[in-house]
């Protein structure tokens, strides 16, 4: 009979706050990136209200980008994992999103007669946002968990 030896070794971490203090980059930009689809339109005198510019739609998503970057690698550098963790998941789908909307930017100044936005003033981006972001989340959710 050989001897063995067994540790235990408790740990306790408070995954709550890290959680919350690295969702908050994405979600707030998430909830802004709304905000300028609820605003962009064809309607120029909404527009003018606003004082939004196609191009300065993008280039506040190119700001965003970074933002997000920047949180992103400071989630990976804190977490030091190794393979993709699940939270990044969310960063990945705000890149996207940021994507969309600009393209949707530039879409509604290069084709303003598009049938997307002729009949409805762009509402199909409108409506389809949070969906869109809280289907795809759970389809990762299912994925990544199942």
């Amino acid at each position: 009979m050989q001897p063995e030896l067994y540790y235990n070794i408790s740990m306790k971490r408070y995954l709550l706050s890290a959680l919350v203090s690295r969702m908050i980059v994405p979600i707030v930009i998430l909830i802004q990136l709304f905000v300028i689809v609820m605003v962009i339109g064809r309607d120029s005198k909404r527009l003018e209200l606003f004082g939004v510019r196609p191009g300065a739609v993008i280039f506040t998503c190119a700001a965003f980008f970074f933002a997000v970057l920047v949180a992103q690698n400071s989630l990976r550098s804190e977490l030091q994992a190794t393979g993709f963790v699940y939270l990044e998941s969310l960063y990945l789908l705000t890149y996207f999103v940021i994507l969309a909307v600009a393209i949707n930017s530039v879409l509604l100044v290069a084709q303003p007669n598009l049938k997307l936005f002729r009949d409805y003033d762009n509402i199909w981006a409108e409506v389809s946002y949070w969906p869109a972001i809280l289907l795809t989340m759970c389809v990762i959710m299912f994925l990544t968990f199942h």
